[in-house]
C-alpha cells in the first residue's frame, strides 16, 4: 500500500496536481511510513517505485506503478 501511495504521489506530481519533484514526493511518502525508497523511475507520464521495509529480521519489498488516467 505504501508503494502504491508513493507511485501515485510521483504520478500526480508529474501531472501537476501536487507541487514538488516526483521522486522526492515518493520518498517522503515512503519515509513517513517507515520504508526506504530503493528506486523511482519516471518514463513518460508513468512513475514506478520500489520500496523496502525492515520487519524484524525480514526485508519486505514492494513495487508499484502509476500513470496518467489517459494512458
Amino acid at each position: 500500500m505504501v508503494a502504491d501511495l508513493g507511485s501515485l504521489a510521483a504520478a500526480d506530481t508529474l501531472r501537476g496536481l501536487i507541487s514538488g519533484i516526483p521522486c522526492e514526493n515518493a520518498e517522503l511518502i515512503a519515509v513517513s511510513n517507515g520504508s526506504f525508497l530503493d528506486s523511482c523511475r519516471i518514463v513518460g507520464s508513468d512513475a514506478s517505485v520500489e520500496l523496502t521495509k525492515q520487519f524484524g529480521f525480514a526485508h519486505l519489498f514492494a513495487f508499484s506503478e502509476a500513470g496518467s488516467p489517459n494512458d
